[in-house]
């Protein structure tokens, strides 16, 4: 069916570590229905981030009768358990955010060292900077 299809199409972008600015940033693009792919540390909770906004979005898409389920806003953001999972879902060049780890070096070089004997060149990753605003 069309929900298999959907969960086998590549998203445009990852994000890794899903703070509140995390999680605004993939709703904010999958909300403009760019595939979204993401992941945090606690591998459960893509899931509940995923659900919480399908509620959300799905009571502004009932009336999109003619727009397939897998074309929806609602359904373009997708979880992956781990780094592996995560680039297997990003298209190449892939695009990775990284969130929750500004002004810790060590947690970002935990998750370099998961993440970087996986990517391709031409790949990008964009560790994000302060999350409370300001960019000390």
């Amino acid at each position: 069916g069309k929900i298999y299809i959907m969960s086998q199409r590549l998203c445009t972008i990852g994000i890794h570590g899903l703070t509140s600015i995390g999680q605004q940033f993939a709703a904010h693009h999958a909300s403009s229905k760019t595939r979204v792919c993401i992941s945090d540390e606690d591998p459960s909770f893509p899931d509940l981030v995923i659900g919480e906004y399908r509620n959300q979005t799905e009571l502004d898409e009932r009336d999109q009768h003619d727009v397939p389920l897998a074309e929806r806003a609602s359904r373009s953001m997708i979880g992956a358990s781990g780094w592996k999972e995560l680039v297997q879902r990003v298209e190449h060049p892939r695009k990775i955010f990284v969130f929750g780890t500004y002004g810790d070096d060590e947690k970002f070089r935990e998750v370099w060292d998961s993440l970087s004997s996986l990517l391709q060149r031409g790949d990008i990753v964009v560790r994000w900077g302060a999350e409370d605003g300001s960019y000390e």
